[in-house]
């Protein structure tokens, strides 16, 4: 602070220069509009209506406890009664002995999994390989840390005019594209399946692909899986990647209460991998977190106890959350596809998760949202939007590097996991846009 005439002034503390490099926030200026205008909300990447019954019972349970270590510091790793459900349910789906105390960590929300992952194993100057479109946060997290991030872009087959519908399984990973990205400075590759924003669910031989790089050139893989449970019926199934040879020891598996349980306020994830790699996550974690909120995660395991104990017991398609939500979601996503069709919308069909990306490029007229270069084609068309017709969705121009940004300068993506009433309210939008 600084004395002048007497009166103290405040210093202006400015970021660090890697805050600095991460520039202008464009989505936020979208979402203070969104505040601001109160459109149809098809942007956010969670549910309008109420959690499944199980996990808030358990919440209510856990919350009106009677021992008072319900409301303490619980384990630094992870709750002991979350930590040993997960152990069982990954024991299954990883074919391989997961223990609770070595093999998992609970952090607050699976973004803070990845960011403890990265901010363990990664130094400045190291290069990660990120696959577009990515979740928009990866590329932001690697600057702040000084870390490089390379890109390599998943490339759409040609599918015919431009009225024949898109599928997420046309984008498929270039391997010539995936090796030329490695370099001697290389140290990490993050996988999302199922991905986000296209609901694209990565094949066996294409992860192959990825695991031969990384043993090849023993290279570590963070797979971000947290859309795990929501493929769809009679759809690709998820393969995970840490299941093939020679990877379990060289990979990170990312999960979340919030994509699970779709309580995504709950901020719940974890990371599953072998012990030589979760014992250092476990140091950055009691530094940077110490432990979770323990009624959640006490929450989170019951929740989880019940779908496992449905699954044993043979209920399946009738009695699981997991599948009950699968076949939710797929309905949804074929209501969505039909409303964006009837627009003039060309969607993009995907294969797990709750997003949906279409192409606005019909419906875009530069005599009325303008044609101001500052800024791209889908960000000015999502600000006209809001404002001109009372919806929002998020520009996918977002989740490409500046490079590659022209890839989907004429898209956005919408999120559908909503009550039938707010997609027949965007369906209202949609159908009635050029009146």
């Amino acid at each position: 602070m600084q004395a002048v005439n007497g009166v103290i002034k405040t210093a202006m503390f400015e970021p660090s220069e890697n805050v600095k490099a991460l520039g202008r926030s464009m989505i936020q200026e979208c979402i203070d509009m969104k505040i601001r205008y109160n459109p149809v909300n098809l942007g956010k990447g969670f549910p309008d209506y109420p959690a499944p019954p199980d996990a808030q019972q358990a919440l209510i349970a856990a919350v009106s406890s009677d021992s008072p270590m319900m409301h303490q510091y619980t384990a630094y790793g992870g709750h002991p009664r979350l930590t040993k459900v997960l152990s069982k349910i990954y024991t299954r789906h990883f074919e391989r002995r997961i223990e609770a105390d070595k093999n998992v960590l609970v952090t607050p929300g699976a973004m803070q999994s990845i960011s403890t992952i990265m901010t363990t194993f990664l130094n400045p100057g190291d290069e990660v390989i990120l696959i577009e479109p990515f979740f928009c946060s990866y590329p932001n997290i690697l600057t702040i840390l000084g870390a490089v991030p390379v890109y390599v872009t998943l490339k759409a087959k040609p599918v015919g005019d431009d009225d024949t519908p898109l599928h997420s399984r046309d984008f498929t990973l270039d391997p010539d594209e995936l090796r030329a990205a490695f370099s001697p400075k290389t140290k990490m590759i993050l996988l999302n399946t199922p991905q986000n924003p296209l609901g694209k669910v990565f094949k066996q031989e294409e992860l192959e692909t990825v695991a031969e790089e990384c043993r090849a050139r023993n290279i570590m893989c963070l797979s971000d899986e947290v859309y795990e449970w929501l493929t769809y019926p009679g759809g690709k199934e998820h393969f995970r990647i840490a299941t093939l040879p020679g990877m379990w020891d060289r990979t990170v598996t990312v999960g979340s209460a919030g994509k699970t349980f779709n309580v995504t306020g709950w901020k719940t994830g974890w990371t599953i991998g072998p012990e030589h790699l979760i014992r250092h996550l476990k140091v950055v974690h009691v530094e940077m977190t110490r432990t979770c909120v323990t009624p959640i995660q006490e929450a989170v395991a019951v929740a989880f106890e019940k779908e496992l104990a449905r699954i044993e017991s043979g209920e399946g398609e009738t009695g699981s959350y997991f599948k009950q939500i699968q076949h939710q979601l797929a309905k949804k996503r074929d209501k969505i596809t039909d409303i964006l069709q009837e627009s003039g919308m060309r969607s993009i069909t995907p294969e797990a998760g709750y997003f949906i990306v279409a192409d606005f490029s019909k419906l875009y007229h530069p005599d009325e949202i303008g044609e101001d270069e500052s800024e791209p084609k889908d960000i000015r068309f999502l600000k006209w939007m809001i404002v001109n017709k009372n919806l929002f969705a998020v520009p996918m121009s977002l989740f490409y590097s500046k490079k590659h940004q022209h890839l989907g300068e004429n898209m956005i993506r919408f999120c559908f996991f909503k009550k039938d009433e707010t997609l027949d309210a965007a369906g209202d939008i949609l159908r009635n846009w050029k009146q």
